[in-house]
């Protein structure tokens, strides 16, 4: 989920409205069991939100957004729908740290293996 209030709209209500209404989105469909979101780490504001709306903080992942050539990191939440429950949430972290390493690992893994295959390629 990705959202955002214009400065001069804050604290109107409208940022509570959209997630409301994704979240109610989200219950109307039964295959869905959470929603989660990101937010940048140092946007208090946003996570003080996102936490009074009972989101759960889940982990952090490390340079994911990159602004202007700078690399920041972000927290992660996510709120259960439809009856569905987290596991103890440092297990779930753990667990989603554990994809995201292991996704970035294969991708850096198949970029050297295609930089290497491109060099191979080029030299023979």
């Amino acid at each position: 989920m990705t959202l955002g209030t214009a400065l001069e709209y804050r604290r109107c209500g409208i940022g509570r409205q959209l997630v409301e209404d994704c979240l109610q989105r989200a219950k109307e469909n039964r295959y869905c069991g959470a929603i989660y979101l990101h937010v940048i780490t140092h946007n208090k504001p946003a996570i003080r939100f996102y936490e009074r709306m009972n989101f759960e903080w889940i982990t952090e992942i490390k340079n994911y957004y990159c602004i202007e050539g700078q690399h920041y990191n972000c927290y992660v939440y996510a709120k259960a729908v439809n009856g569905n429950v987290f596991a103890q949430r440092v297990g779930l972290g753990t667990a989603i740290n554990a994809i995201v390493n292991f996704v970035l690992e294969v991708f850096n893994g198949l970029s050297s293996q295609m930089g290497y295959f491109s060099s191979f390629v080029h030299s023979h």
